[in-house]
């Protein structure tokens, strides 16, 4: 309603899909002199109690079937196609139909007339570009479930912004044909644009392998041994590293080393210098080896 606000009193008709549709908002924006129509599942609230029984309405059903209920400001109808249709509408009525042309396999393609209601006719032609996109959308997405919604919101706009754009070039393609930069291969898709845009935001080549990557961390440079390997005591109590990686044993300590390389918990005792062979490599990697 508050984005509908500008638009209240003109004679506007809105039109939605089921994750808007309610009746309840219909007859507020009936009221406000917009008219609404929208696809509706049948779980939702308010949901004519009459029309929920679609599975045994359809039974012996031929294609095009149709059923309705109304009451003074909204009418409910449902439409069998492929699958049962259900729309709301506070404008049509279910007497006036269109007789769109629909593909049907009978050993071959062939179009033959389905009559439909108006309202869902009216509805295939608003809503077409929107459907369009949530097709696209639905094959080459980041969405991922996430109990927090903002999450998936702002993956959702990621995903509308990377299919608008895509839009937008093909047809910067179509208006400047001779441009090579612009070249293609013919197979050229959605998914490879993604490609090339994740090549640019990271800097790789243009038709390189992405780099592999690897949990090997670059050795310390010796020169900075006494300014960087600085031992700390921790209040927690970890096992060393060096003892697990050459006995096996699990010996606690709260002393480690504070470097950014290392943050390891090691002895730095006379008796047990963890430290020095931890940071000597020939001779820590000598012994791991012989073990």
């Amino acid at each position: 309603m508050k984005l509908m606000n500008p638009f209240f009193n003109q004679g506007y008709h809105l039109y939605v899909d089921n994750f808007y549709t309610s009746v309840t908002l219909f007859k507020d924006l009936f009221a406000r002199c917009v008219g609404a129509t929208g696809t509706i599942v049948e779980t939702r609230r308010d949901f004519p109690v009459n029309l929920k029984n679609d599975k045994q309405w359809t039974k012996g059903k031929d294609r095009g079937s149709m059923r309705w209920e109304t009451d003074p400001t909204r009418l409910a109808l449902q439409l069998l196609d492929n699958k049962v249709l259900s729309v709301v509408t506070t404008t049509d009525n279910a007497n006036v139909k269109a007789n769109p042309e629909k593909k049907t396999a009978a050993g071959t393609w062939t179009s033959v007339e389905v009559p439909q209601p108006r309202a869902i006719a009216n509805y295939n032609k608003f809503m077409n570009a929107v459907d369009r996109s949530d097709q696209i959308l639905g094959t080459q997405n980041v969405l991922r479930k996430c109990v927090r919604w903002w999450k998936t919101l702002f993956f959702h706009l990621i995903d509308m912004a990377v299919v608008n754009s895509y839009i937008l070039f093909r047809e910067h393609q179509a208006n400047f044909p001779d441009d090579p930069a612009l070249h293609r291969t013919r197979d050229y898709s959605l998914a490879h644009f993604r490609e090339d845009i994740v090549r640019e935001l990271c800097g790789f080549a243009e038709y390189d392998h992405p780099p592999v990557h690897t949990t090997a961390k670059p050795a310390p440079d010796p020169g900075k041994y006494r300014t960087e390997h600085v031992p700390m005591v921790s209040q927690d109590r970890k096992t060393c590293v060096v003892c697990w990686q050459l006995t096996k044993k699990c010996f606690k300590v709260q002393t480690y080393c504070s470097a950014p390389t290392c943050n390891k918990f090691m002895h730095m005792t006379q008796e047990k210098n963890c430290f020095h062979i931890f940071h000597n490599t020939d001779e820590f990697e000598h012994k791991d080896d012989d073990e």
